[in-house]
């Protein structure tokens, strides 16, 4: 993935290639994610991680921080529901957030669904259009 080594070069989260790395993701399926992507992704965990936080780009961070967290979760040996689900980076509040953030979450609620519901039959409707490329074991 040009993209992803392109940004290694130059490690600034606010132009992380997500895009690319999400086709990448969907092309293949999670679970067939060349080692070489998620080795390179490894690696921008690592360089994120030895960047000092610069001014005003901490939501970008936290937000790559956590995609982050999501695609490598089978590569570190911790796939589990909340990164399958991917619920970390839709920013949703936590118990520890208080309840204002709960308040602003119930208003947004059901649109959110209504994309998450929709993203998903998008997606499902485009796999079943194609013949299967893998197999599963």
């Amino acid at each position: 993935m040009n993209e992803l080594t392109d940004w290694l070069a130059d490690p600034v989260p606010s132009r992380f290639p997500y895009s690319a790395v999400t086709a990448e993701f969907h092309r293949v399926g999670k679970h067939f994610v060349p080692d070489q992507t998620l080795k390179s992704l490894a690696l921008a965990r690592e360089r994120l991680a030895a960047q000092a936080p610069a001014g005003g780009d901490e939501a970008e961070r936290l937000l790559l921080d956590r995609f982050l967290d999501t695609a490598l979760d089978k590569w570190d040996g911790r796939y589990d529901y909340p990164t399958y689900t991917s619920l970390s980076v839709l920013g949703l509040p936590t118990a520890d957030d208080g309840a204002a953030a709960a308040r602003a979450a119930r208003t947004t609620r059901d649109r959110l669904t209504v994309q998450l519901l929709a993203d998903l039959l998008r997606f499902e409707l485009s796999a079943a259009s194609r013949p299967p490329s893998r197999c599963w074991p």
